[in-house]
């Protein structure tokens, strides 16, 4: 009677029935319970990887990752606007295709390492909510070419201020003279890198509005001195 239900299964090209009604039959509950399990794919997981993640970061790198926070922002603005994310943080093999092509690659992503993260937020400024992310070795060296968005505020105290809010950042767009547009001006608070390493504000307006294709304007603000940074293009098409 099994083989004649399985025969008519895949006659009628009810492929994935016939195996269901297989796995049951055959291995009860148990073997459905197999059959649609993710747990063998762990399997191709690095072993060490995989024992990394049983111990938890260890304490060198969370120590020395909270010491290089605090040299650039403070102990205070660390203990009150900073905390570890542990459940995102983890420990990174090197990467092969960077190993195979060295050239291509910043060299501390061809040996292992840490990726530590940290929740950045200050209660009375809700438009602060970003991730501040701290490289090390497997030894707790910090990985400093790495940008980890975090202002020197130690060095410049002001740049901790963070006094414009988005209704200033508008204001200071309107008073560039951002074009009004075809769509309602969005706003962006986030980390600016290269030469500023600052946080900013980015307000974008869309000139041109089409089914296939958007274009506009970025202002891009200083968010502690409200000074103008820069005035870009964006275009983006759209498939």
């Amino acid at each position: 009677m099994f083989i004649k239900t399985l025969l008519m299964l895949i006659k009628k090209r009810r492929i994935f029935v016939a195996i269901l009604v297989s796995v049951f039959l055959l291995g009860g509950v148990g073997g459905a319970f197999l059959f649609f399990s993710k747990e063998p794919f762990l399997e191709t997981r690095r072993d060490e990887d995989i024992e990394i993640e049983k111990e938890g970061l260890p304490d060198i790198v969370i120590k020395n990752a909270e010491e290089f926070i605090i040299s650039r922002v403070g102990a205070d603005f660390f203990n009150n606007y900073i905390s570890l994310d542990r459940e995102k943080s983890r420990h990174q093999q090197e990467d092969t295709f960077c190993i195979n092509n060295p050239d291509s690659c910043s060299e501390y992503l061809q040996k292992p390492h840490y990726l530590v993260f940290y929740l950045f937020e200050i209660p009375e400024k809700p438009f602060i909510s970003e991730i501040i992310e701290i490289a090390l070795f497997e030894t707790g060296e910090i990985i400093e070419e790495r940008e980890e968005k975090l202002p020197d505020c130690v060095e410049s105290p002001t740049k901790c201020k963070f006094p414009i809010d988005e209704e200033e950042a508008l204001s200071i767009a309107e008073k560039e003279g951002l074009k009004r547009g075809a769509r309602e001006w969005e706003t962006s608070f986030h980390w600016y890198a290269g030469d500023i390493k600052n946080y900013v504000w980015t307000v974008s307006n869309t000139l041109r509005d089409s089914r296939t294709f958007r274009s506009g304007e970025n202002i891009v603000i200083n968010a502690n001195t409200g000074e103008l940074i820069e005035i870009s293009e964006w275009e983006q098409y759209i498939y």
